[in-house]
């Protein structure tokens, strides 16, 4: 699979615009979903090409496995999205897209590559929090795996997910996820890309102050944000709020495009 499946071309392509110094902003999604929702962000943002990147087990890809590690994940993105560093571009990531950023971004320094700009970490602190052995998100019974969620990030997922065949078809990648959570290293070097973290002001999975631990993870510029609504203020509440803010961060940085 290369490049092209994990953002479609279409996407890509429509960085040819009048406005050619728009930077492509790669949009990675959180556990248990696709990328679908960052298309309406397209006519929100235009201050960036929206790219959302697709993973395997959903969206367009929802015949292939998902990866359950999260290292083998982010050796995958590293590995095939290369080929589409080859224009200015940044990063977003929410919740466990937060994680896959920041780690990809890792990569891709380690490697010489062309750095991002800037990286945005949503509604995900770098430090885990006390939790189950990552193994238990692979073994656990559908109805507490479906509780856990729903009291980690909010939402309605086990009353939503009663129908036996929506549980077959969401429950093998949000499992995968939630694993890829728990697996994915952070580590301790440093990006040098200036990096911006948020979350919700009544995310119960994060908050302000678990953010500004991603201060740390830069040798370049850091900020952090806080925006109304829960773990999904980025689709919700927030939208808004966070758009503008990312938008003026990517202004902010246009003369570095």
């Amino acid at each position: 699979m290369d490049g092209p499946s994990w953002v479609l071309e279409r996407d890509r392509l429509q960085d040819r615009h009048p406005l050619q110094n728009r930077p492509r902003l790669f949009c990675l999604p959180h556990a248990g979903s696709g990328s679908a929702g960052y298309y309406r962000w397209k006519r929100l943002l235009p201050e960036g090409n929206v790219c959302p990147v697709h993973l395997p087990g959903r969206d367009l890809r929802f015949k292939e496995s998902p990866i359950a590690n999260g290292e083998d994940l982010v050796d995958a993105l590293h590995e095939l999205m290369s080929t589409c560093l080859d224009r200015p571009y940044a990063i977003f990531g929410h919740s466990m897209g937060a994680l896959l950023a920041f780690a990809w971004a890792g990569r891709i320094q380690a490697d010489g590559l062309r750095l991002p700009q800037a990286v945005f970490v949503s509604a995900r602190a770098p430090r885990r929090r006390p939790g189950p052995d990552p193994d238990t998100w692979l073994s656990a019974d559908d109805d507490a795996l479906l509780r856990s969620v729903d009291k980690r990030f909010g939402g309605n997922a086990h009353a939503t997910l009663q129908d036996p065949e929506l549980r077959a078809a969401f429950l093998p990648t949000m499992r995968a996820d939630m694993h890829v959570v728990e697996t994915v290293r952070i580590g301790d070097m440093p990006i040098a890309v200036p990096l911006y973290a948020a979350c919700g002001d009544a995310d119960a999975s994060t908050s302000e102050q678990e953010m500004q631990q991603w201060e740390r993870h830069t040798a370049s510029h850091f900020d952090a944000a806080q925006f109304p609504g829960g773990h999904f203020y980025h689709f919700t509440e927030g939208q808004s709020q966070l758009l503008k803010w990312v938008g003026g961060v990517l202004n902010r940085h246009i003369g570095a495009f």
